[in-house]
């Protein structure tokens, strides 16, 4: 049986050394692995159109994340939970209107559903899902992070970490001027047992 224990709440500024950052922003926003995508439904429900990059990894296979992206190791040391096994990354490059509907980080479950049909049960939602703001230009309004449970909403900042469960979020719409454009990434955070686990490869870049 799986367990239903969720990490908590957590906010943290200045999450990342200012060089930590530079680094980590430059690979990341000018990876050959960054690729148009669709975010899920904005607040209109139209697509919500950005560019990304994702990376499905187990826990043991962390190493070779680092050989590609040497500039997540900082990042990633410092939120991995010690319990969990599997993960999924992404990296996400919003521009003017973007904006993201309410909705549970599900990414696994779904490429498990793609892969090998839904009659395999997995937890829907993962153990955590941990945020990191990596640039938002003062210039750009709006994108704030809502919790529709709660009335908590966070103002997004660079360099500012945030982890929340399995909670439900949304993305309010971006105001940006022209080549302006936000970096955020998103950390869901799995504890799969060892039969599960198998259903996933060690390491999967993804393009878009």
């Amino acid at each position: 049986m799986y367990k239903t224990t969720k990490a908590g709440f957590c906010i943290k500024k200045d999450f990342l050394s200012a060089q930590e950052l530079l680094e980590l922003n430059g690979e990341i926003s000018s990876c050959d692995l960054l690729g148009s995508c669709e975010l899920g439904e904005g607040e209109n429900g139209e697509p919500c159109k950005g560019e990304g990059l994702g990376v499905i990894f187990k826990k043991d296979k962390l190493l070779e994340v680092y050989e590609k992206l040497p500039s997540l190791k900082p990042l990633l040391d410092k939120c991995l939970k010690e319990k969990c096994n599997i993960f999924y990354f992404c990296a996400i490059k919003l521009q003017d209107q973007g904006a993201i509907a309410p909705h549970f980080d599900d990414n696994l479950p779904k490429y498990c559903d793609e892969v090998h049909g839904s009659d395999r049960e997995l937890p829907p939602k993962p153990y955590c899902t941990s945020l990191f703001y990596a640039n938002v230009p003062k210039e750009i309004k709006g994108g704030a992070l809502f919790f529709p449970s709660s009335t908590l909403n966070l103002t997004p900042a660079s360099n500012l970490f945030v982890e929340f469960g399995d909670l439900e979020h949304s993305v309010s719409p971006i105001e940006a001027p022209k080549g302006s454009f936000r970096l955020s990434m998103a950390l869901e955070q799995y504890k799969y047992l060892s039969t599960d686990l198998e259903l996933f490869p060690d390491v999967l870049f993804i393009k878009g």
